[in-house]
């Protein structure tokens, strides 16, 4: 699976009557595609997943695989309530041609760090696609920490992280467990504006660069192999 460069969590249009309009979801997909995005993210919390029916978020899912696959990198979000639901959620994106997972914490049941992990550890034993780890406290109540991210990481079907908590500081302690174990690279960039980071497992070292101008942090491979250029400082 490529997680290199930009993946969209893509919105999901509806028309004047409250039904999925594949319509335009398909242009929205292929617009991004010639803008040259690396991968499009489906049922995530952008595209309002957590109001779909079955019929609507296998409508999404469908429309967006077939716009998309063999084009860009295709991640299905599988977030829900049970973790078993989740495993579901996989199997159902696994059979519709989804290249990857992305998962957050259960929603609402606010489970302790201990719960959090039994969670991921047993949608990534049950599911064949890789899973990136979403940690997005304001919605999901809970916050995936440290050491938690740091266990999970060494799960082989646990491959990245979308960091999304708001706290920077967080974020920076991430990448400095990547930089000291190697395990992971980072593949995105930490942007204090949105505090959205992305990481993928990788085996070459990582090279740190600041940009005054926009006050980002990006880590990158030596061999530069994600296709982002480092800023400049």
């Amino acid at each position: 699976m490529n997680i290199n460069g930009i993946l969209v969590p893509i919105v999901t249009p509806f028309d004047n009557n409250g039904n999925v309009d594949a319509q335009k979801l398909t242009a929205l997909v292929e617009a991004f595609i010639d803008k040259g995005v690396a991968g499009i993210v489906a049922c995530g919390t952008t595209g309002e997943y957590y109001t779909f029916s079955d019929a609507e978020r296998e409508l999404v899912l469908t429309t967006i695989a077939e716009a998309a696959k063999d084009k860009v990198t295709l991640i299905a979000g599988i977030n829900s309530l049970s973790t078993d639901h989740s495993i579901e959620l996989a199997a159902q994106a696994k059979a519709l041609g989804y290249d990857g997972l992305m998962l957050s914490a259960t929603p609402y049941s606010l489970p302790e760090q201990d719960g959090i992990i039994a969670h991921f550890e047993k949608v990534a034993d049950a599911s064949e696609l890789p899973i990136i780890m979403y940690n997005f406290p304001d919605r999901v109540g809970v916050a995936i920490e440290f050491d938690t991210v740091a266990h999970l990481a060494k799960h082989p079907n646990i491959v990245g992280v979308k960091e999304s908590s708001g706290d920077f500081s967080h974020a920076l302690r991430i990448c400095k467990l990547i930089l000291m174990t190697l395990k992971w690279s980072v593949a995105a960039m930490i942007n204090p504006l949105t505090s959205s980071f992305g990481a993928q497992r990788a085996g070459s070292q990582a090279q740190q660069t600041y940009s005054q101008q926009n006050k980002s942090l990006c880590l990158m491979p030596h061999s530069n192999a994600t296709g982002i250029k480092p800023s400049k400082s």
